[in-house]
């Protein structure tokens, strides 16, 4: 039920924020991120998103262990976005800005 009302409060207007645990596995994180970046194209195309990440206190290595995390999650999105833009049938790819 949660879900499937999710686009009654989508507007391209608002702004969206995902969270994830920067202490869980990129590829985990890289992935849902995606999945969520889909969601949100779907119901409100061209809106605006962005990542928080938390826990980054149980990141060996501090801020540089951060700065690698979301680099690394950066460049899947990205990777995964243009791939399917040659492809032609993402929704997500190309539309909102993260």
């Amino acid at each position: 039920m949660y879900r499937a009302s999710h686009g009654a409060f989508m507007s391209p207007e608002a702004l969206f924020l995902h969270v994830v645990r920067a202490d869980a596995p990129k590829a985990k994180v890289a992935e849902a991120v995606l999945e969520w970046m889909e969601a949100v194209q779907q119901e409100a195309p061209g809106a605006v998103m962005g990542v928080v990440c938390t826990h980054v206190d149980l990141l060996h290595g501090g801020d540089e262990a951060s700065a690698r995390l979301q680099q690394a999650v950066l460049e899947r999105v990205r990777d995964e976005s243009e791939r399917q833009v040659r492809r032609g049938g993402g929704r997500a790819a190309g539309r909102g800005r993260v």
